[in-house]
């Protein structure tokens, strides 16, 4: 099963938090120069035929932000 198939229902401004703390991530990632290509972080990002992203690792950064803003809104239930 697809690891974007998993993930907990988001509202607007929670999918936005969660692209945002994906592209903070990104560029976490992209080392000293900080440079993230747009180009090549969409084509990895690419949803297959079958559902998956063309890239297993984007997919899993991508839910951990979202896991991350999950994690916030409940700690702000409690």
């Amino acid at each position: 099963m697809a690891i974007l198939d998993n993930l907990p229902a988001l509202t607007g401004k929670e999918a936005y938090q969660a692209m945002l703390e994906f592209l903070r991530i990104e560029l976490k990632l992209s080392g000293k120069d900080g440079i993230v290509h747009l180009g090549g972080l969409l084509a990895e990002l690419e949803l297959e035929p079958n559902g998956e992203s063309a890239d297993q690792g984007g997919a899993l950064q991508f839910a951990d932000a979202v896991n991350r803003v999950v994690m916030q809104r409940d700690s702000r239930r409690d």
